[in-house]
């Protein structure tokens, strides 16, 4: 989850056990078998399935009705559908801060945007200069100011921290956001935990999310090639 970022072009921018699977082999990976977990979730579950194998661990599922789970089933739909945006007077205080004048907003859409020029990972948007900040290399070093979750432990957050040696903690995301219309309506909340802002130095905005997650499958792969080898 990533509250809009502040960007510019020009200047700125569990115990252990000796059972392996338990309820799990019963919930989550039948219904695998039976086709009925999406396909994107498919991936992910096989890949945990292994790994929870390997590690010797037991895995107790438990379901949470809706009706009581609503603040977390809320959260995991603000990546497709949260319009929330930053205070507009928290925006004046960090770029008078950093004495900076942005004149990109790189995380937005039609509804937060707080600058005219803006990037979105919304193809139906026509008022974009492109789509997906990710996506685009600027030729000359850009200074950004991001605000990100802090949310040390992560390992995005570890990589975050690395790159930059200059942040502001600014508090509890809810009085650093504003809920937009949208979340309002579907009574969505905002992300828990508190919000920094980082200053950076790039020529490409990085997806350290994907890079992640992407990586823990990868790494686990690894370890088993080796350990497969010191077994011969």
């Amino acid at each position: 989850m990533q509250p809009p970022g502040l960007g510019s072009d020009s200047g700125i921018e569990n115990g252990r056990s000796s059972s392996c699977m338990g309820p799990l082999e019963k919930g989550g990976i039948s219904n695998l078998r039976k086709l009925k977990a999406a396909p994107q979730l498919t991936s992910g579950l096989r890949h945990l399935q292994k790994i929870i194998q390997h590690l010797g661990l037991y895995v107790q599922t438990v379901l949470v009705p809706g009706v009581i789970n609503y603040i977390a089933d809320s959260l995991s739909k603000i990546d497709c559908s949260g319009d929330y945006s930053i205070n507009p007077q928290l925006e004046q205080i960090l770029f008078l801060w950093w004495n900076l004048e942005p004149t990109l907003d790189l995380f937005a859409n039609q509804y937060n945007a707080i600058l005219l020029r803006y990037v979105s990972k919304d193809s139906r948007n026509s008022n974009v200069q492109w789509i997906g900040a990710f996506s685009h290399t600027w030729e000359n070093e850009t200074l950004s100011i991001v605000v990100e979750s802090w949310w040390p432990g992560q390992p995005w957050f570890t990589t975050l921290l690395q790159e930059n040696q200059r942040w502001i903690i600014l508090g509890p995301s809810n009085r650093i956001l504003t809920l937009g219309p949208s979340m309002i309506a579907k009574r969505l909340h905002l992300p828990p935990g508190k919000l920094a802002a980082f200053l950076m130095v790039t020529q490409r905005i990085e997806d350290v999310y994907n890079q992640q997650s992407s990586q823990m499958p990868q790494d686990y792969q690894d370890k088993q090639m080796r350990n497969k080898q010191k077994d011969k």
